[in-house]
């Protein structure tokens, strides 16, 4: 007997629970106006799975809302807020997750009601395909939900995989998508894969853009991938097997193969194969050779994400740093401007300041004098390498990747403002937590550009600088994307004189910015 939650049916008055008309109703729709259309078809959507319909009555309705969902689905997931650091949230992104949870409960409804049927040895198909659908809604559920960075309920996996079991105990078939998003045939076993690698790929620490790019990838390799029991014996030597629990999500603590009672594992996965696809692709890209892969992104870009993927697949991230709890007041800066501008002594970046006087160029002129944007946040914990943050979200809202500047209390100077990666998310209600990374301490404000060739111009970029190697002999840049090339001579500007660097390493790119390692030219 499946145990799914649902909300209570009030069996409002006054709907229309004809399929015709319905369908007329969707096929009508302006699917160009993305947001409004969305709206309507929710609230159809919450009116019909308040009603109490028989089970093959509201299949024959969700067939119906399954074509606009698909139909709603990417334009939904893409939009993209044009934005700076500490951006306002997606209207979309949250439409979308609460269209999907409403899809979801239709379908549950069905799976409810009808498993209790007399005539379920005549193979119903109502019934079928709500398990199939309603285990890749849970997919892209809890996907919509990692892009949003909104902790996941330990429910819905639990919910996927007892519809996991019903579907082997019955003999569930796959059957076609039929145009729903990010797979080629809707089946239990299939979503469940999906699920369970997208999960093992630690989402929380992906832009959300990447969130979709990977589960896309995941789509495309999902026969690499094995389900099986998790008393099967297997070589623990071999990377990319781990254990699945059946009452709660895999995270970096369980990826072991071991459970915690000593008992064998209800399930185990093995990503071997997947591993070694991924591992392929990158070594293309590394050879100058341009795979097909999801996202509109740079080479470099693609191989960064490859590596990270490749990385939590592999095996279970470590600490490098003890985290201690820590509570304080602190505040924070958003974005390279402001980071650069808070190390120029609150000067914002113009171009024509830093340009020597006898190699001129037209540059846009600099935005009028304002206040620098400063948030105020709480230290939440610390390490050697980092700290966590919590903050309200109708002020500030960060996204992984995102650049920032934080004041950290220093028991010689004060304080002192470190700057910072964004590496991990979680919104919990109207409260955000983050976790940064340090990726320079004592940074300085310049500027740099690509030495310049005879007919070439190149203005210059607001770059942030501090000693690297172990010697202080190489040079960190943070700076606007663009300004690396494999070794791209490079001319820096400080107040008190010029460098001739050489690009050696492009370490990451993230949100906007380069991470470069850099050379002194001899």
């Amino acid at each position: 007997m499946l145990h799914l939650e649902v909300p209570p049916q009030s069996n409002p008055p006054g709907v229309d629970t004809r399929p015709g008309p319905l369908v007329e109703w969707i096929e009508r729709l302006p699917y160009a106006d993305t947001l409004p259309t969305a709206q309507l078809v929710l609230a159809r959507l919450r009116d019909i799975n308040a009603q109490r319909l028989a089970p093959r009555e509201r299949h024959v309705l969700m067939n119906a809302f399954q074509q606009a969902y698909n139909r709603l689905h990417e334009p939904l997931r893409t939009a993209h807020v044009h934005r700076d650091a500490g951006h306002l949230e997606s209207r979309e992104l949250r439409l979308l997750e609460q269209l999907t949870e409403q899809m979801l409960h239709g379908y549950k409804y069905i799976i409810l009601q009808a498993q209790d049927e007399k005539s379920l040895w005549r193979r119903p198909r109502h019934l079928h395909g709500a398990v199939n659908h309603a285990l890749h809604l849970i997919v892209l559920l809890l996907a919509s939900r990692y892009a949003d960075y909104i902790p996941t309920e330990q429910r819905l996996w639990k919910e996927a995989a007892e519809l996991l079991d019903f579907s082997e105990l019955k003999r569930i078939p796959e059957e076609e998508a039929r145009g729903f998003p990010f797979t080629e045939r809707l089946g239990a076993d299939r979503a469940f894969r999906q699920l369970a690698v997208l999960r093992l790929s630690d989402p929380f620490r992906l832009p959300p853009e990447r969130v979709w790019d990977t589960l896309a990838f995941i789509s495309e390799h999902i026969d690499q991938v094995r389900l099986e029991p998790g008393d099967r014996p297997h070589d623990q030597t071999i990377p990319g097997c781990f254990p699945l629990c059946r009452d709660c999500e895999p995270n970096e603590k369980l990826k072991i193969m071991e459970a915690p009672d000593g008992n064998p594992p209800w399930r185990q996965i093995d990503l071997e194969n997947l591993i070694i696809t991924a591992q392929s692709l990158l070594a293309r890209l590394d050879a100058g050779s341009l795979p097909e892969l999801p996202g509109d992104r740079t080479v470099r870009e693609q191989k960064q994400w490859l590596s990270h993927l490749i990385g939590q697949w592999m095996s279970a991230p470590q600490r490098r740093h003890e985290r201690r709890a820590y509570r304080e007041i602190t505040r924070i800066r958003c974005g390279l401007s402001e980071v650069w501008r808070l190390h120029n002594r609150d000067r914002p970046f113009d171009p024509a300041q830093w340009q020597p006087e006898d190699d001129w160029m037209e540059t846009e002129p600099v935005a009028s004098e304002r206040p620098p944007r400063e948030y105020t946040c709480t230290i939440d914990n610390r390490s050697a390498g980092g700290l966590g943050l919590r903050y309200p979200r109708n002020r500030l809202l960060l996204q992984v990747g995102d650049l920032v500047a934080v004041a950290v209390p220093d028991p010689d100077h004060g304080r002192i403002w470190y700057t910072a990666i964004v590496r991990w998310v979680m919104n919990e209600g109207g409260e955000a937590a983050a976790g940064l990374q340090y990726v320079a301490r004592e940074a300085r404000a310049v500027a740099a550009r690509p030495v310049r060739r005879e007919g070439e111009e190149h203005p210059c970029m607001p770059v942030l600088v501090g000693q690297a190697g172990s010697d202080g002999s190489k040079r960190l840049l943070i700076s606007p994307r663009g300004l690396y090339a494999e070794g791209r001579p490079l001319e820096l500007y400080r107040q008190d004189g010029t460098e001739r660097l050489r690009c050696e390493r492009l370490i990451e790119v993230a949100n906007g910015v380069e991470r470069i390692l850099a050379v002194p030219e001899e």
